[in-house]
């Protein structure tokens, strides 16, 4: 949409809860490849591919392209369109400005993508998150699980390990696997940009060494 005026463009952050999940794009977009820091090619996406949006600021939309948030000039996707055209949107109160969980964001493609980066960065990991749901664990004792015991909203839980299924955490001696919607591990980290934008763990000499005997053998 050619021609989305200065005070639509600067109500579109100000209205995020009214964002929709995914964007159409009017044209062929192209997007850069980058790797290190350093532009390594172009990534060419068709006109009217459905894209999951992530999150809008005043020039561009931001993205997932194959699971890389990836900048989109604005008028090149139905943004404006999906939240009933310019006069709507200026007619929208702003959202409230009190902190909001990341979280609150997720859809379920966006969680399992999260979910798969936050494996390769376990080096910013906070040791302790906290429950935004009621949730139940598994007692461990002598080695089995034993009795589940509930667990309530706002309940500080250690961080043991993200996988690509959830999140496992512990409390006293309550041990379980929870999703990623469920504890405030994405607004710790300050949010699904922030993370999907931070560098992998760099792999270790051992396993790299491994990785490069198992490439020899076949």
């Amino acid at each position: 949409m050619p021609g989305i005026s200065a005070a639509v463009r600067a109500k579109l952050p100000k209205i995020k809860s009214h964002w929709p999940n995914q964007v159409l794009l009017l044209t062929r977009a192209y997007f850069k490849i980058i790797e290190n820091g350093q532009v390594m090619g172009l990534k060419v996406k068709p006109q009217y591919e459905v894209l999951p949006l992530v999150e809008v600021r005043q020039e561009n939309a931001i993205v997932l392209v194959d699971g890389v948030p990836s900048p989109l000039p604005i008028e090149q996707c139905d943004l404006v369109n999906r939240l009933g055209g310019e006069a709507a949107i200026l007619g929208m109160p702003d959202d409230a400005t009190k902190p909001q969980f990341a979280e609150a964001e997720l859809t379920d493609e966006l969680e399992i993508i999260l979910q798969r980066k936050l494996t390769r960065i376990r080096s910013h990991w906070p040791k302790e998150i906290v429950l935004r749901e009621k949730c139940v664990l598994q007692e461990f004792a002598g080695g089995k699980l034993a009795l589940p015991h509930s667990y309530a909203p706002g309940t500080a839980v250690r961080l043991i390990s993200v996988e690509n299924e959830g999140v496992v955490v512990m409390v006293d001696k309550s041990i379980g696997l929870v999703r990623l919607k469920q504890v405030d591990l994405v607004t710790c980290l300050q949010g699904i940009t922030a993370i999907l934008a931070t560098a992998d763990d760099p792999v270790p000499e051992s396993a790299d060494a491994a990785l490069q005997m198992s490439s020899a053998n076949h």
